[in-house]
């Protein structure tokens, strides 16, 4: 910790102050071209409670795309490193994905801490411009090769998505601090996704393979991640095995959230956390098989009576699409409901924001019991999107689907659908093998076969995170 502020503050004499050691003097007063210091910033304000910090991520971005602009193309276009313009003034994700959704992470943490509005509306213009016209159903983000980064509206390739493991990885650092501004589960939602499929999808379940690149379709034998058709032991550029190795930590600490009236659930999973509502400790045991059930019960154990809200997140799977935004939309409703009790009592309260309140004086024992419906889902893409015109894909719970040839007697993409299949009959099952085990999905389907002909048989889905640990 020494040595980071020790760092920073000469960072800050550099560039803001001014040191006779560089630049004659003068500060330099230039943005980085890649946008990690800023949350390294807002990370050591939190830290130390030193302000300097704080004030240092939010000159940054002040003078982002003011005192520079580049003049150039590809890395060096003035989008690239999104400096082509003030940030608050920006209005749609352009150039480099890692660099931008690190770049807007930071600003969702400015408005957050500095209680600062001056960014809030530039990342609400942009969020919906990704999830309405730049986003892959995976969560991948930047599907555009040489630039990694965002092309046109609505290109959003198969296999040749580059989506990048640390833009996933950004995409869920961004959300979750726009949950943090805004109390609006929506954009967990979001995260929930780029963190279960395209996130774990970039290491294999052994732990020891990775994918850098994260398409939607593959041959096995076109070489798109960095030299290898799979995934590969390493790279040269390490970026994304190790963001992946500084996010996965994170999560638990993503999974609740609380000010002095209001706990949230916000991603389901086993844990016990205890939370600080006032001058009482509120202890919750949350049990759950989520993402691969829907059930999950939580028991709340106040260490003294207290009224406060519980906010259970109701994701937007369990209503008209598998994740906010305009680019995908179920092709059918769902006849399931969700059930919520509390100590076996139903529970009927609105959805807001994405959230459903228990507002009640709890007391120690008092049990909720939040069932999720996670029927196989088929979702239809926005027509724009040329990659996926005549095509479906299919999802369950918070995962996205794949067919992989090694269920499938080989080349999936011999498979069609005459219309929308009938999936209320999907089978639902556990395949183990020796480094995991994951859920599996089948569904009646027709294929081609070799000689031109049709022939009705099964398919066989994996969650995509699952791909490519069996060959």
């Amino acid at each position: 910790l020494d040595v980071a502020e020790k760092s920073a503050q000469h960072i800050n004499q550099v560039f803001f102050v001014g040191d006779p050691a560089y630049n004659d003097g003068e500060p330099i007063r230039q943005a980085p071209g890649h946008q990690e210091l800023e949350l390294a910033l807002v990370k050591l304000h939190r830290v130390t409670g030193n302000p300097l910090y704080l004030d240092m991520a939010r000159e940054f971005l002040k003078i982002r795309g003011v005192t520079y602009v580049p003049d150039g193309e590809g890395v060096m276009a003035p989008t690239y490193a999104q400096q082509h313009a003030p940030v608050a003034e920006q209005k749609e994700a352009v150039g480099h994905a890692v660099r931008a959704t690190y770049l807007y992470s930071a600003m969702a943490d400015v408005g957050t801490l500095a209680g600062d509005s001056t960014y809030v509306k530039a990342l609400d213009r942009i969020w919906g411009n990704i999830t309405n016209t730049r986003m892959h159903i995976t969560g991948g983000l930047g599907a555009v090769h040489g630039i990694e980064g965002f092309g046109p509206p609505y290109e959003l390739p198969n296999a040749d998505a580059f989506n990048e493991t640390c833009a996933a990885v950004g995409n869920v650092l961004f959300n979750y601090r726009m949950f943090l501004l805004h109390k609006d589960a929506r954009y967990l939602d979001v995260a929930e996704v780029a963190l279960l499929n395209n996130v774990l999808a970039a290491v294999n379940l052994e732990g020891n393979r990775f994918f850098y690149v994260n398409p939607l379709e593959a041959d096995g034998k076109h070489p798109f991640n960095h030299g290898t058709a799979g995934r590969a032991p390493w790279f040269g550029t390490a970026c994304c095995p190790s963001n992946m190795a500084r996010l996965l930590p994170q999560v638990p600490g993503m999974t609740y959230a609380h000010d002095d009236h209001d706990v949230y659930i916000t991603f389901y999973a086993e844990s016990r956390p205890a939370v600080s509502l006032g001058d009482v400790t509120v202890k919750i045991q949350q049990q759950t098989a989520y993402p691969n059930d829907g059930e999950v019960s939580l028991v709340v154990h106040p260490d003294a009576q207290k009224k406060f809200r519980l906010l259970l997140r109701i994701p937007t799977w369990t209503r008209d699409r598998f994740v906010p935004g305009e680019l995908y939309r179920f092709a059918e409703p769902s006849e399931e409901r969700l059930q919520v009790t509390v100590n076996g009592k139903p529970v009927s309260s609105p959805i807001k924001k994405g959230f459903l309140a228990i507002d009640r004086t709890w007391k120690a024992g008092d049990r909720v019991q939040l069932i999720l419906p996670m029927p196989v889902r088929i979702t239809e893409c926005h027509p724009s999107v040329k990659a996926n015109q005549d095509r479906l894909a299919f999802t369950r719970g918070p995962f996205v689907l794949c067919a992989e040839g090694v269920d499938n007697g080989g080349a999936t993409q011999r498979f069609f659908f005459p219309g929308f299949p009938d999936v209320k009959d999907a089978e639902v099952s556990t395949t183990t093998i020796d480094a995991g085990a994951f859920m599996q999905v089948r569904l009646n389907a027709n294929a081609v076969t070799a000689s031109n002909s049709v022939e009705n048989r099964s398919i066989v889905l994996t969650p995509y995170y699952a791909w490519n640990n069996r060959g």
